[in-house]
C-alpha cells in the first residue's frame, strides 16, 4: 500500500479519553468492525479508517448496496467483478470472485466470460493454467494476466476453448447487466438499446440498484488501485 495501514484497533490516548473527536474515531472502529463481522478488518478497512468520517460514509453506502434493496446478491457480485475486471483491481476480483460462486453458483466457463467479457465460442479463447489471479482485455482485444503478486512467476500458458470449460456460460438476463456495466463503466454515457434491455428484464427498483452498484464499486476499484490498497498492483503487468 502506497499509505501505512490505519491502527487495527483505536487506542485513544489517556488525555484524550472524553475528547469527542476521540469518541467518535471509537464509534467509527466499532461500526466498522460490526460491518464486518465475524471477520477481521480487511486492507480496505485500515485505509479508509485513516479518516474516520469517510469511513463511516463508506460503512453506511456500501452497507445499504451490499445488504439492502432487492437485487439479488448474484446479481451484485457478478457486477463488482466485472467492474474488477474492467478497471484492472485484482483486489476487489479476489474479494468478491468468492462470494459471486457461492451466490451463483457459476463454472469456470460463466467466469471465464466475465473475465473475457465475450460468448463463449469454440477455440476462441487463449487462457493460462492458473487457477488464481484476474484476467482482463487490453486495447487489442488480448486477454492478459495480473499475477496475484509480484514474486510469482508467471503462470505457463495454454490454449482452451471457454466453450470447453466446465459449468454454463451466462444467461441473457446476465449479459444484459454485463452490457450495462460495461457500458457505465467504460463510457459512463449508456446507448438507449443497452438501458432498454436492462429494464425489460429488471423492475424500476431492481434497475436503480443496478445503476448505484456498478458506480459504487467503480468507486471502490479506483480507490484500492490509486492506493494499491492489499499489494496487488506493484508489479502487476
Amino acid at each position: 500500500m502506497r499509505l501505512p495501514y490505519a491502527p487495527k484497533t483505536f487506542q485513544p490516548p489517556p488525555s484524550s479519553s472524553q475528547n469527542i473527536a476521540a469518541k467518535a474515531t471509537a464509534a467509527v472502529y466499532a461500526q466498522t468492525a460490526a460491518r464486518r463481522a465475524p471477520q477481521t478488518l480487511q486492507p480496505l478497512d485500515l485505509t479508509l479508517l485513516h479518516s474516520p468520517p469517510i469511513a463511516s460514509g463508506w460503512n453506511s453506502f456500501f452497507g445499504a448496496i451490499r445488504t439492502g434493496g432487492i437485487l439479488p446478491a448474484s446479481v451484485k457480485e457478478l457486477i463488482i467483478c466485472r467492474v474488477a475486471v474492467l478497471n484492472g483491481a485484482v483486489y476487489e476480483w479476489q474479494q468478491h470472485l468468492p462470494l459471486l460462486m457461492e451466490h451463483s453458483q457459476m463454472g469456470k466457463r460463466g467466469v471465464q466470460e466475465i473475465r473475457d467479457g465475450k460468448r463463449s465460442q469454440k477455440g476462441a479463447i487463449s487462457k493460462t493454467s492458473a487457477d488464481s489471479g484476474l484476467y482482463y482485455t487490453d486495447d487489442e482485444g488480448n486477454l492478459c494476466y495480473l499475477p496475484q503478486d509480484e514474486e510469482k512467476d508467471e503462470p505457463a500458458q495454454t490454449t482452451e476453448s471457454v466453450a470447453d470449460l466446465p459449468g454454463e456460460g451466462l444467461s441473457e438476463r446476465q449479459w444484459a447487466v454485463m452490457a450495462y456495466t460495461d457500458a457505465m463503466t467504460l463510457d459512463v454515457r449508456v446507448p438507449d438499446p443497452i438501458f432498454e434491455r436492462l429494464k425489460a428484464l429488471f423492475s424500476n427498483q431492481e434497475v436503480v440498484e443496478t445503476t448505484a452498484t456498478v458506480a459504487a464499486y467503480n468507486c471502490a476499484s479506483r480507490f484500492l488501485v490509486a492506493l494499491d490498497v492489499g499489494e496487488m498492483v506493484s508489479g502487476s503487468q
